[in-house]
């Protein structure tokens, strides 16, 4: 199914983060857009985040391949293109106002499930994320949209 000019969908994502024996989570409930091109899907969405007196909002572009692979693209105070294949080790970079910093990301978890009536998919997404051998944390997401 094509659908170049997108479509309107509702995204609930659920992230939780494990850094330095810590663990936050974050829960996002934000209007989307879905585009499907040569059978890559592409979500994208605005996370909008309250932080100390502050409104963060962050674009969000999930690109979503017909072979299994993954991307995340997020530009906001950070510019950062995740990039994940099950069970291997994907090289890819964060861009920060102090640089380009190069990481690693594992993915031990990769699933995506869609359906067409109605319109929805999830996204399942364990993965570890490395600055060379240091493991900078762990992270569990959980992303659902419907039309």
């Amino acid at each position: 199914m094509e659908l170049k000019n997108g479509i309107p969908v509702k995204i609930h994502l659920e992230t939780k983060v494990r850094q330095d024996g810590e663990t936050s989570a974050f829960v996002f409930n934000e209007p989307g857009q879905m585009v499907t091109v040569n059978g890559t899907i592409y979500l994208r969405y605005k996370e909008i985040l309250e932080a100390e007196g502050q409104t963060l909002k962050t674009s969000v572009t999930m690109k979503i391949e017909p072979d299994g692979r993954l991307q995340i693209i997020r530009n906001g105070q950070v510019r950062m293109k995740l990039r994940f294949e099950y069970e291997k080790l994907v090289a890819t970079s964060y861009r920060t106002p102090y640089g380009i910093f190069p990481i690693t990301t594992y993915a031990k978890e990769l699933h995506v499930s869609l359906k067409d009536t109605p319109l929805s998919g999830q996204v399942t997404l364990d993965y570890n994320l490395f600055a060379g051998e240091e493991l900078l944390g762990e992270y569990e997401l959980r992303l659902n949209f419907i039309s």
